[in-house]
């Protein structure tokens, strides 16, 4: 996966606010084609290499679905902020 993220979709572009955010959407395609996500099986998120800055309101709400999570990694992504980052109690592991 390269480091640019990939432009919304005149769908996207037409849900608004219900559009996936960047963080979202790098996950959602990452399961394979035709499957639910199910949030619950995962204890580790990658997100090394995605270009994103901030977190967003959405992006926290979306990551707090992840409530396994202990190991998380923002590596190369140019995260200036931890402002609006999920509360995840079982985090134990955080790499930025």
């Amino acid at each position: 996966m390269g480091r640019m993220a990939k432009l919304l979709t005149k769908e996207e572009l037409a849900q608004g606010d219900k559009a996936p955010t960047i963080i979202e959407r790098t996950i959602l395609q990452r399961v394979p084609e035709g499957n639910q996500i199910d949030t619950a099986e995962y204890e580790t998120l990658l997100l090394d290499g995605i270009t994103c800055p901030d977190i967003f309101e959405k992006d926290r709400k979306f990551l707090e679905k992840f409530k396994h999570c202990v190991h998380m990694s923002f590596n190369s992504s140019g995260l200036k902020s931890l402002k609006n980052f999920p509360y995840m109690k079982k985090l134990v592991r955080l790499e930025l």
